[in-house]
């Protein structure tokens, strides 16, 4: 009895995009992540692809992420990125010369830059959206999505509006993109409270995923544990995480020939060389070229591409064996197909670890004779396996302590009393113009993309994290502000005309809203 691993990769990021200024150190999350994540992995599904090797995965991609994937100004920015890195690069070949350690790493960033430029705009005509559709077209992938602005959605169990705005948004957006209804929805950081079910299935979603402690420690006996399906009293299917996937794959990461995050040319070399590729030519940044491996806490060691290779390959072949070591122990105790579901930030590979996702073309290669186990998606597993027990689970999520420590706690929960207010706020809104157009409407439904983008988990994340906190907070009492404005517009019936153009084509998200959605 063959085993379902499913391998799920949660695919987000904030929406951020600043118009107002010519760069922003922030749209580098953006460049980032398509520079080492998401334009590497459609590679390697190039690569399988043409070598006829199977694969099966399940991505959710973020509202926000895909709006900024198909944003012209972000576009047009990334590629004036690329070509700004090739230069970089160009650069590094000829200070490094013909050394012997330098020498092909500098051509490997090159060749990493130019690839993206060639692949983004040239086979790609800069839509990598369609790229992804391609291959969920052929059956590699299924594609989910995930709450609007990725809010945190047990914070808002008490605002019916919200929740129901955050997923008919997230629809909506999904099915202009790929032009069906997404099966599965990834809650944000796996975010669950009893009752969201019923959202879903109005929603028409098949299945969600929730953590382990969420199935495990709920009021029924799961009789299968992490390793199989299950259902809520009302019909709607949904998984556990794995959580020894979850640690046995990034603790991959810390090996010490792979490459070190942290150790950087932007920091490195002179500030007269790099000034030119900073974003303000003012505050050193990562530029993404890095020479050094993990190595320990001092004296790094250069980073060597063939030893970092062979450790690829050697963690491809300890997680496969591993794998089916569980399988084949799950299989004596199970009556039934077991399924272990691993899910992972996309971002992990390429960004986080710089050799994660050539990992995940080697697990896939060396997994075509595999006989406990085969790759599924979600949708898969369950047509397969029809009859599953109803199971109800518990308030949870996956951050610190399983629950809400992280979004709510005593570093941001200011946050929230404003957050709130404006929901009542715009409940008014709803009441008091049920039916307007013309300038009036457009002003209701950026009151609504406000709502939403003050929603966004990442700004409570951040300021508990302590990592980008100014930022953080300008955009949560950028959004409050706005949004207040826009009220105190309305309700003095004096609209400043200009002032809203010019927000509306700020932040310009989900470009057909309709303010009238929120309702309970």
């Amino acid at each position: 009895m063959k085993g379902s691993l499913n391998l799920i990769l949660q695919s987000h990021l904030p929406f951020v995009r600043h118009p107002e200024y010519d760069s922003f150190l922030e749209e580098n999350w953006f460049f980032e992540a398509m520079d080492e994540s998401y334009l590497p992995l459609l590679r390697v599904f190039d690569s399988l692809s043409k070598d006829g090797i199977p694969f099966r995965l399940t991505m959710s991609l973020s509202p926000t992420l895909l709006s900024m994937m198909r944003d012209e100004l972000l576009r047009d920015r990334y590629i004036a990125h690329l070509k700004k890195m090739i230069t970089l690069t160009e650069k590094e070949m000829d200070r490094v010369g013909d050394d012997g350690s330098f020498a092909p790493l500098a051509k490997m960033y090159y060749d990493l830059y130019t690839d993206n430029f060639n692949d983004f705009v040239r086979r790609y005509q800069c839509d990598i959206i369609g790229r992804f559709a391609k291959y969920e077209k052929s059956g590699n992938l299924e594609l989910i999505t995930t709450a609007a602005t990725y809010a945190y959605l047990p914070l808002y169990e008490s605002e019916p509006a919200v929740i129901k705005t955050q997923l008919d948004t997230a629809l909506q957006v999904f099915e202009s993109c790929f032009e069906h209804r997404p099966r599965g929805f990834w809650s944000p950081d796996l975010g669950y409270f009893p009752g969201l079910e019923n959202y879903l299935k109005a929603a028409g979603i098949s299945y969600f995923f929730v953590s382990s402690h969420g199935l495990l420690l709920g009021p029924d006996k799961a009789a299968y544990g992490v390793f199989s399906a299950y259902k809520t009293p009302n019909g709607v299917r949904f998984f556990a995480r794995d959580v020894d996937s979850g640690t046995v794959v990034p603790g991959y990461a810390s090996a010490p020939v792979y490459r070190e995050f942290f150790r950087d040319i932007g920091f490195d070399l002179p500030f007269d060389y790099v000034r030119d590729y900073m974003p303000d030519k003012k505050n050193r940044v990562f530029t993404g070229i890095k020479y050094y491996a993990v190595t320990g806490t001092e004296d790094k060691k250069i980073y060597n591409i063939e030893e970092a290779q062979k450790q690829v390959k050697e963690h491809a072949a300890d997680f496969i064996e591993t794998v089916q070591l569980r399988f084949k122990k799950l299989s004596k105790q199970m009556d039934k197909k077991p399924v272990i579901v691993a899910p992972f930030d996309t971002e992990l590979f390429g960004h986080g670890w710089f050799e994660g996702v050539r990992w995940i073309e080697e697990v896939f290669r060396r997994s075509t004779e595999i006989k406990t186990f085969v790759w599924e998606t979600p949708s898969e597993y369950l047509a397969r396996n029809q009859e599953i027990d109803v199971v109800s689970p518990i308030f949870s999520g996956w951050g610190n302590k399983g629950f809400s420590d992280v979004w709510f706690n005593e570093k941001n929960d200011w946050v929230f009393r404003p957050v709130f207010q404006s929901i009542e706020m715009m409940k008014d809104f709803v009441t008091r113009f049920p039916n307007e157009s013309a300038l009036k409407e457009r002003i209701l439904n950026q009151a609504l993309r406000e709502i939403l983008l003050m929603q966004a988990s990442d700004w409570p994340f951040i300021l508990y994290n302590a990592t980008d906190v100014t930022y953080a907070e300008g955009r949560i009492k950028e959004h409050i502000e706005n949004f207040r404005r826009i009220y105190d517009n309305l309700c003095n019936n004096e609209i400043n005309t200009e002032w809203v153009i010019n927000l509306t084509q700020k932040n310009n998200i989900f470009p057909k809203i309709d303010y009238r959605i929120f309702t309970e």
